[in-house]
């Protein structure tokens, strides 16, 4: 007879998302028990089946029927764990589509297992916020399964290899339900990922020649079990190439689905999949029920080796929850990471994978404590993840803030008083090495543990880090990513001008637009004296010299103007800024502390615990004096003289003699680094150069792996397969031994650190979570020092000069080249530099232009050669690469067009202008049908297109000068004569004058213009004329009106976003438009341009279309505006006072 139990009796919780798998999972139930008694008040829509397997009481609950995807199964996970409060654990348990590699033998009917794997806990999420230092889109793992889950299938596996399994036995329940025999399913076909499904509901008629062929397993019957990653998303995936490129960006995962990801955070289990289909379009029903059977069969047997007394014995779901809760509140995480301990000297994992976007990543920097911001919609998360990056903690977190150390700031009579204060500004000032940050991640994290009640975030900048890292627009990114969920009145009116931009330019994730400096500086402003009269707010900011001495002055001066109108507001906001000393005449009033005259007992303390393994201890007192004596407050100088005392000592060395060495010490950073260079071997300094080349000036920092391929590859060499490159001599054929060769080439100034994001270049390779830097921002400083001052002094110009070719040279390799039917994953696995080229060559290149270095190798450099099989080649492994041109121009490498589209798609004005002395090749089309002309429009290099403008010019001046003719101008029948046709239109229909139109380009319209290009033309006519009326540029009104073209309109156009006060400007347009002959009434052509981005708060659209339905002619807008000079303009050109609108108003009405 069945038993009814209470709802604290059942420990395990077990979800699925369809009937099928709801099905298998009762059939795998030892005994049934009777529903629940339901509580009247109780607000659980879940149905449960309740039953045991074992001594475990389980509670089964499937996802309402068409409700499916990661939502639905966290709203339904959650109702779960309200009722059932005794609850340890979750199995998720049902289907999903497999991912068939080399690598991977998944077939239908196995069955994946969320195991945690390199950088993820087993599953992730992989439609939600994608960023990796490579280039590669990637989202964040969720967290791991419980221990107790994952001991379990230690178990299960360990059986399986003793050939003690009882998969199959516990499956073979269900064959006596037909739907669930192996047989129903039918056979098990794959077919090549890039033939699509023909037609119909079955493969029937599908080409049986477009299957795999693959090698048959022993038994017919055999179901292996495989443990990975899970990819989980909202949508289903049923496209073979989709898939593999999903899978490659993230290391390689064995199947996807659709609920997991909606659990992991809120509900620790373990994701059981047994595989249906193969996640293409070849995707149906025949095989769900036999793989939701050795799903279920699966979870039965993780059970059955499951001790019931350890699962009483550990926490339920919710304390849990609540413990992780706490855990992140306390430390930074950031996506698709491992993260290491940083506050002492441990280096210890967590195995606590990070949530699910680059939002959750920033919220444990605020204290959980303060009230808790409000639900956000889609359209807040969608702007606060434009704000955010995944590098934004990175510097933070990585800091090492020993114990005992930096207690002095609290004694600071200055820091006390800023602390005390409801707003202010603080700077902690220090020399290079002094130990400024890790001072300032010290206040950070007493600051926080301090004021629960209030909001304490911070910043680090990474002057080695990526891009946005370095600059005060990724400061400023990153203070409002953290900020505005708890200020909703301003995230709502940034996101109103997200929403106008995504409709306006399309997606910021595929780049289409970004944030600006001023927009957000202006926001932020408003945040801190505004918003904080109600919610305080404390922010540090390190390391403000790490994004130039001029922004960081500048920064300076904006925070201190920031505190004053703070003050004047009643804002509640503290700010603590860290940089080296600038004497800046009005910041000195800033209270401030001086890191190197206060931190002598966190030195004396640093010293001693380096040297403490030095005996006797009277050689080692002597040693701490002579370098205490002389360290200056500099942390980095001890840093660097302890280690060099350590491995002498070693290696035996006298007393007396490290006594003399150290009395001889350089007494500065940059003498003590020129020393320590001088002494690389002569034969090294070539490499020397190169490896620091590429340290310092490359777009992010490298990997071990790749800065291996990076040393060995040169701009210079002959080498031309990636065979002789890993010949070289600066190739290890391990990493342990190249980060040996490195610290041996660069004097040990360069160190490599673990990296929180990396991408898994070989599935079972040596893993590249080391990155190469430098030990310290003042060995760059040192070495760009732009005084001559250090002895081996880098140009930028040359380092970018040296990447750029290195990268041209290594992507043109035989093997890479001959990777045309591979998969991104496989070509970034194989060729681990070939990312990074891709996503920075282009960025290189301009570095170079900046440096004014002539750049007349590249044609040669990229070996162009038109319609060349190489280039064809390179064309498809760019592709590969770079499917969406996010990096590159569209159509790039050009194979099939000419020289100077390749030329301007660099945007190298040098190369253009070698080019052009040597050749008139400037016009020609490319697959889009564009010219060089409208290339360079398009990317923006309006120099390039004005060399090419130029050019054209001089070569018809020449015809022209001796009789010849160019061909007749074939687009309008001109009978000038042209060798380029600038009317010309590419496939889209744009024209060069529409595209300079769009891209604001002035000076290239007005040489359009003064080229001959047909205005009327133009295809829209009046688009010259409201661009410029909208830019303000009576020289282009003027050359309209001279053109003779279409102003009807225009006159209310003009007045559409004045303001109420008088503008001199605006009446000279209106004269000059009057003059001309323009109307008053509205028109409906004129003004179809791209607004610009602040008209959404200067005119409402509402106001816009009343105004249309009233009819009103200019005097009528004017007369309302009160712009009385405006009006006599217009009443003396004609404008009737009488004139009455749809309403019947008239313009006195209006006054």
């Amino acid at each position: 007879m069945a038993r009814q139990l209470r709802c604290d009796d059942y420990t395990v919780g077990w979800v699925c998302a369809l009937p099928v798998e709801l099905a298998a999972a009762q059939e795998m139930l030892d005994e049934e028990h009777h529903d629940l008694k339901r509580d009247p008040n109780d607000n659980d829509e879940n149905l449960y089946a309740l039953g045991s397997i074992g001594r475990h009481n389980v509670a089964i609950v499937c996802l309402p029927i068409g409700r499916i995807g990661n939502n639905p199964a966290s709203a339904v996970s959650t109702q779960m764990r309200a009722t059932f409060k005794a609850i340890r654990f979750g199995l998720m348990v049902g289907i999903g589509g497999g991912v068939p590699t080399a690598g991977a033998d998944v077939r239908l009917g196995d069955v994946v297992i969320s195991q945690p794997h390199q950088t993820f806990g087993g599953v992730v999420q992989y439609d939600v916020g994608k960023a990796t230092p490579s280039g590669f889109e990637r989202t964040g793992s969720l967290n791991s399964p419980p221990h107790i889950l994952l001991s379990a299938v230690s178990k299960v596996r360990a059986n399986e290899l003793r050939g003690r399994s009882k998969l199959l036995e516990h499956a073979s329940k269900l064959e006596r339900i037909a739907k669930f025999q192996r047989v129903k399913a039918g056979p098990d076909v794959l077919f090549e990922a890039t033939y699509d499904h023909d037609r119909g509901q079955t493969c029937d008629q599908c080409s049986v020649d477009r299957q795999e062929a693959r090698q048959p397993r022993e038994s017919e019957g055999e179901v292996v079990v495989h443990y990975g990653t899970i990819a989980s998303g909202n949508q289903v995936m049923r496209s073979a190439a989709q898939r593999d490129q999903v899978s490659a960006e993230l290391g390689g995962v064995l199947c996807f689905e659709m609920e997991a990801a909606g659990l992991m955070n809120s509900f620790p289990c373990l994701v059981i999949r047994g595989i249906c289909d193969y996640a293409d379009s070849h995707k149906n029903k025949r095989w769900q029920a036999y793989a939701a059977a050795t799903a279920a069969a699966y979870a039965k047997e993780v059970l059955s080796v499951v001790p019931a007394v350890d699962v009483a014995n550990i926490r339920t779901v919710e304390e849990a929850t609540r413990v992780a809760c706490k855990h992140d509140s306390q430390r930074p995480l950031s996506p698709t990471a491992k993260r290491r301990k940083t506050d002492g000297f441990e280096n210890l994992e967590i195995d606590n994978a990070h949530q699910q976007n680059l939002i959750s990543a920033s919220r444990p920097l605020i204290k959980q404590m303060i009230s808790t911001p409000a639900q956000l919609s889609p359209g807040e998360q969608e702007c606060l993840r434009s704000l955010a990056f995944p590098e934004q903690e990175h510097r933070l977190s990585e800091l090492l803030v020993a114990k005992d150390t930096c207690k002095w700031l609290s004694d600071d009579v200055q820091y006390r008083a800023w602390k005390d204060k409801p707003q202010g500004l603080f700077w902690v000032k220090g020399d290079p090495g002094a130990g400024k940050s890790v001072l300032m991640k010290h206040a950070f994290k007493n600051m926080r543990e301090e004021n629960p009640d209030s909001i304490v975030i911070a910043f680090f900048f990474h002057g080695q880090g990526v891009k946005l890292q370095k600059t005060p627009l990724g400061l400023l990114r990153a203070l409002l990513n953290l900020l505005l969920e708890y200020f909703p009145k301003y995230l709502s009116r940034l996101t109103a001008t997200f929403d106008g931009r995504e409709r306006r330019h399309g997606s910021y994730a595929e780049h289409r637009w970004e944030w600006n400096e001023k927009e957000l500086q202006e926001m932020l402003s408003d945040v801190l004296t505004k918003g904080t009269q109600h919610q305080p707010a404390v922010v540090f900011i390190d390391a403000l010299d790490e994004c130039g001495e001029h922004s960081a002055k500048n920064l300076l001066a904006y925070f201190k103007e920031l505190i004053t109108q703070a003050e004047c507001s009643s804002g509640r906001v503290k700010v603590c800024l860290s940089s080296r000393h600038y004497p800046t005449l009005d910041l000195e009033i800033i209270p401030a502390v001086h890191v190197e005259k206060r931190n002598d007992k966190d030195i004396r303390w640093y010293t001693q615990n380096r040297l403490k393994s030095i005996q006797p201890k009277s050689k080692r007192e002597q040693l701490e004096t002579e370098i205490l004596s002389r360290a200056g407050g500099g942390f980095q100088w001890v840093s660097l003289v302890t280690e060099t005392i350590m491995d002498k000592d070693l290696r035996g060395i006298q007393t007396k003699t490290l006594l003399r060495e150290l009395e001889s010490c350089p007494e500065t950073l940059g003498e003590l680094y020129a020393s320590i260079l001088r002494d690389v071997p002569a034969t090294e300094q070539r490499q020397m150069v190169k490896i620091f080349q590429w340290v310092l000036f490359a777009g992010r920092p490298l990997s071990a792996q790749e800065l291996r391929d990076a040393l060995a590859i040169d701009k210079d060499m002959s080498c031309t397969s990636v065979r002789e490159l890993r010949a070289h001599e600066g190739w290890s054929d391990t990493l342990k031994n190249f980060e040996k060769y490195v610290k041996y080439i660069s004097g040990g100034l360069i160190q490599f650190q673990s990296r929180d994001l990396w991408e898994q270049h070989e599935l079972h390779g040596e893993d590249s979570d080391r990155e190469a830097q430098l030990i310290h921002q003042s060995v760059a400083d040192y070495l760009t020092d732009e005084l001559g001052q250090g002895v081996y002094r880098l140009q930028a110009g040359a380092g970018h000069l040296q990447i750029s070719r290195s990268c041209l040279r290594y992507l043109t390799l035989r093997e890479i080249l001959e990777e045309t039917k591979s998969s991104r994953g496989t070509l970034s696995s194989k060729f681990q530099l070939a990312p990074y080229a891709v996503r920075y060559l282009f960025e290189h290149i301009q570095s170079v232009e900046q440096e004014k270095i002539i750049q007349s190798d590249l044609l040669s450099a990229l070996q162009w050669t038109p319609k060349s099989e190489l280039m064809q080649k390179l064309e498809i492994t760019w592709r590969i690469l770079d499917p969406q041109n996010t990096h590159t121009p569209r159509g790039w490498p050009f194979a099939e067009a000419t020289s100077m589209h390749v030329l301007a798609a660099f945007g190298s004005r040098s190369a253009v202008d070698h080019f052009l002395t040597t050749s008139d090749e400037i016009d020609g089309r490319d697959s889009e049908g564009n010219t060089p002309l409208m290339l360079a429009i398009r990317e923006g290099h309006q120099g390039i297109a004005l060399a090419l403008l130029n050019r054209l010019g001089k070569l018809e001046q020449q015809y022209e000068d001796h009789g010849q003719t160019c061909g007749e101008h074939r687009s309008t029948g001109h009978s000038k004569n042209r060798i380029v046709d600038i009317d010309a239109k590419n496939k889209d229909g744009d024209t060069a004058l529409e595209m300079a139109l769009d891209h604001e380009a002035e000076e290239v319209i007005y040489k359009l213009i003064e080229a001959g290009a047909d205005l009327k033309y133009l295809g829209r006519e009046t688009a010259l004329v409201s661009h410029a009326i909208s830019s303000r540029n009576i020289r282009l009104l003027s050359i309209c009106i001279e053109k003779k073209l279409d102003l009807d309109g225009s006159v209310v156009f003009a007045l559409r976003d004045c303001l109420p006060t008088r503008d001199c400007v605006l009446e000279d347009i209106i004269s000059k438009l009057l003059g001309a002959g323009a109307n008053t009434a509205r028109a409906q052509d004129i003004g179809r341009v791209p607004e610009h981005e602040d008209s959404d708060e200067d005119f409402d659209e509402d106001e816009r279309e009343t105004d249309r339905a009233y009819s009103d002619d200019a005097l009528m807008i004017a007369s309302r505006l009160g712009l009385t000079s405006i009006v006599h303009i217009l009443l003396s050109h004609g404008s009737s006072a009488t004139y009455r609108n749809n309403i019947g108003e008239f313009p006195l009405h209006s006054t």
